[in-house]
């Protein structure tokens, strides 16, 4: 069977097929529906035909091994539809082996189509180089004609060595793509969207520089703007969430990619515009001259050099690939309209040593940031992650138009500027993973715009002069991260404080101290009544009153508004829910914890849960390596229908009542590798979970690559 003469309509006959059997099998769309792991696949295997019908407008020649592809999803499509027909029949819910069945049909069709999207991209490029070939032929150039033909098996990644603009940004494909933008019903998702042109290929960017930037270029007004813009490009399939996982709450995605196809239609679209300017090979320009922002990549000339005479022009300068930033020191008084600063990492944290050199960036010297200060317009500042920064210029105090600072990462910085109490427009400070910093600035106090404040450092009185009372004074901040150091000296009820903050919606606590009389002075911690995120990190021991007590105890009844809760490393043993007030959470995960005690999770305590994540070292004598597993909302909502048909029949087992288990709780007792549960009880009783295990052998986690707070706190364990 070969390819339809008018492959476009044929893939939109398949996308109908899908809708019905996405019809049959969803039912009705609501807001809770839209949440559901099943809809989300169907949603992206709906995007991914999209894409597939415009690149099939740029192919004018088939091959065989395409045509076979096409219809090997053609027939894994017509089989899902004839399936979601038979279970709709039966007018049952799905149980859940059956939403599994569908759940593996959809990721077949998604690799399907996926290997026939390279291969119409391989076609499609020995096209090109074919067209090119004939023309070359009738001037009689042998040579470029052997050329075109090797050309024509390049990758994608190779084929930006061919003339991008002429023979890929004016393809039928780049038109058709362009449908998918020109539906985006926003400016600020239109002007976002541009913002990912700049990028090499098959890069994984980071979300939060990403927000920060369009904050300061006034794309977006605030974060929550800024998440919605994120969320609505990757619904609209302009950019992939990664890891590329459906089952994954899109709260939880922090980083994303992007499609090479996507990113020469928005080069395509940004260069005439004006917000950047690129290559014939589509690589993003550092010429003041043809765009008001430049972009620094690997391999350029000296940016001052080149840029000589049109320096005042500059709006924005960012770091696509430069490892080295050698600015002559003259150059920043040069850029005296420069609003943006984008000099830092903007990749996803490296996964391995060879990453890390990959993305590595220093300075060759610092001298050259003492001209700081000169800029009077400049709104954001990005230093994040680079190398050999040992200390920020006083003379940045006097930036009143800063609205955001970016630090984080900055491993060699050693010193802020004394006072910042003139930054008043400062909305955003991020000093966190700077372990050399020796102290908090003055003045933080009178930043009363202040938004998200990381890495705020409590330490000996010295070295803090602004306490957690002082940030109460700070009405807008709604993000706070604070580090408690080695030295920390605490107030009586200073923790207490905390819970003053009203308009805090996440907060973050990381212990460094361990000493038993410091942690002492901390027992009045108190969170705030809105708070909808809570991170704890290496939570301590209140060893003079009991070895085996945390110094946190979390109550249901406390965190009312509650949606997500991290824990990592430490001491906590258990979570506790009041009967009055269930917990709210819809987002756990629970990581290095050593002494927890797992079977302490019920899930009838957490109705609302979507994702449950646990990373747990258990007790040495019953599971030295521990066991991690991933519960998704799928396979927690089934489990909530077994609790509640449970919860309406007699409770009259008298199994149960010997045991004083719940079925969830001899699961989650046999995934921690201690079962309490007898030994006639029958392992096919249990609920079926999916549980990614993850095996030490090779692997980061608590059985190898052990966190440095676990291995404090297993010393600290044989001391005792």
């Amino acid at each position: 069977m070969s390819i339809p003469r008018r492959p476009k309509e044929a893939v939109l006959g398949l996308q109908k097929r899908m809708h019905q059997a996405k019809d049959l099998i969803i039912g009705p769309i609501n807001e809770s529906k839209k949440k559901d792991p099943l809809f989300l696949s169907f949603e992206n295997i709906d995007r991914q035909l999209r894409i597939l019908k415009f690149q099939f407008s740029d192919v004018k020649f088939w091959q065989d091994r395409v045509s076979a592809k096409f219809n090997e999803l053609e027939h894994q499509i017509y089989k899902i539809l004839s399936n979601a027909k038979n279970l709709s029949d039966h007018g049952d819910p799905l149980s859940g082996d059956q939403k599994s069945n569908v759940d593996n049909e959809l990721d077949v069709i998604a690799e399907k189509i996926e290997v026939l999207r390279k291969a119409l991209q391989q076609l499609a490029v020995g096209e090109t180089s074919r067209e090119r070939s004939s023309l070359k032929e009738d001037t009689g150039d042998g040579e470029d004609i052997v050329k075109a033909s090797v050309a024509g098996r390049k990758t994608s990644k190779e084929w930006l060595q061919l003339t991008v603009e002429e023979d890929i940004l004016t393809s039928e494909t780049m038109k058709s793509l362009k449908v998918t933008y020109d539906n985006l019903d926003r400016l600020d998702l239109k002007l976002c969207a541009l913002c990912f042109s700049i990028f090499p290929e098959n890069a994984t960017i980071k979300k939060r520089p990403l927000i920060n930037w369009w904050i300061s270029e006034g794309f977006v007004a605030s974060e929550e703007v800024g998440e919605d813009v994120f969320k609505k490009l990757i619904e609209f399939g302009l950019i992939i969430p990664y890891p590329n996982d459906l089952n994954k709450p899109m709260t939880l995605v922090n980083e994303c990619t992007v499609d090479p196809w996507i990113k020469y239609m928005l080069i395509s679209l940004a260069k005439p515009a004006g917000l950047f300017d690129f290559d014939s090979r589509g690589i993003p320009s550092d010429l003041i001259s043809k765009s008001k922002r430049a972009c620094l990549v690997s391999g350029n000339q000296n940016f001052s050099d080149h840029n000589s005479g049109h320096e005042d022009k500059l709006l924005g300068l960012f770091n696509v690939s430069e490892k080295y930033i050698d600015f002559k020191p003259d150059l920043l008084p040069k850029l005296k309209k420069v609003e943006i600063l984008q000099l830092g990492g903007w990749q996803a944290s490296p996964k391995s040593r060879i990453e890390g050199v990959k993305h590595h960036i220093e300075v060759v010297n610092e001298e050259f940031l003492m001209g700081l200060g000169l800029q009077n317009h400049l709104k954001y500042i990005s230093l994040r992650g680079i190398s050999r920064i040992t200390s920020l210029p006083s003379s940045i105090s006097d930036l009143f138009n800063l609205e955001i600072l970016d630090l984080k990462a900055c491993h060699n910085l050693e010193t802020l500027p004394f006072d910042i109490s003139k930054l008043r427009k400062l909305t955003h400070l991020d000093v966190s993973d700077c372990p050399l910093l020796e102290r908090m600035p003055q003045g933080l106090d009178k930043l009363t715009n202040l938004q998200v404040l990381k890495g705020f450092m409590i330490g000996d009185l010295g070295k803090t002069p602004c306490r957690v009372a002082h940030l109460t004074k700070m009405v807008k901040l709604r993000r706070l991260s604070v580090y408690i150091g080695a030295e920390a000296v605490v107030d009586k009820g200073e923790f207490s404080k905390l819970e003053n903050i009203t308009n805090l919606r996440c907060l973050t606590i990381s212990w460094g101290v361990r000493d038993p009389k410091r942690v002492a002075q901390m027992t009045d911690l108190s969170f705030p009544a809105n708070l909808e995120k809570l991170d704890l990190r290496g939570i301590p021991c209140l060893v003079d009153v009991d070895p085996r007590r945390p110094l946190v105890q979390l109550n249901s009844s406390k965190l009312k508004n509650l949606k997500r809760l991290y824990i990592r490393g430490g001491e906590l043993r258990s979570l506790n829910c009041e009967m009055d007030f269930l917990w709210t959470v819809e987002i756990l995960q629970l990581k290095y914890l050593k002494y927890f005690e797992i079977e302490t999770i019920k899930l009838a305590d957490f109705p609302h849960l979507i994702y449950l994540e646990v990373k747990c070292d258990g007790e040495v004598e019953s599971n030295e390596n521990g066991r991690n597993f991933v519960w998704t909302g799928k396979k927690l909502e089934e489990e909530k229908v077994q609790h509640k048909k449970k919860g309406e029949s007699k409770k009259d087992d008298k199994h149960e009542e010997d045991s004083g288990l719940t079925e969830n709780d001899k699961y989650l007792d046999k995934a921690r590798g201690k079962s309490k549960v007898e030994d006639n009880y029958e392992e096919d009783m249990l609920p079926k979970f999916d549980i990614e295990e993850e095996k030490d052998e090779g692997k980061e986690g608590p059985g190898n690559n052990i966190n440095p707070m676990i291995k404090q706190a297993r010393s600290i364990k044989e001391e005792r």
